[in-house]
């Protein structure tokens, strides 16, 4: 068992530490450029936006 808990804690050591954002459901590492790329389908319920406004708002006002 103490083998086997060494290799588990070797090989999560030697993984790049993944980061995984919260509000864009997308997962990352440290050496890759952070991209929030619109063109992802993700479903509707899930998209949580703060400082974006659909063009739909505008032409209802």
């Amino acid at each position: 068992m103490a083998e086997n808990t060494k290799g588990s804690v070797k090989q999560i050591v030697n993984n790049p530490p993944i980061i995984e954002d919260k509000k864009s459901h997308q997962v990352y590492t440290p050496s890759e450029p952070i991209r929030y790329d619109s063109s992802i389908p993700v479903p509707g319920s899930k998209v949580v936006t703060e400082s974006y406004q659909p063009p739909v708002s505008k032409k209802g006002k």
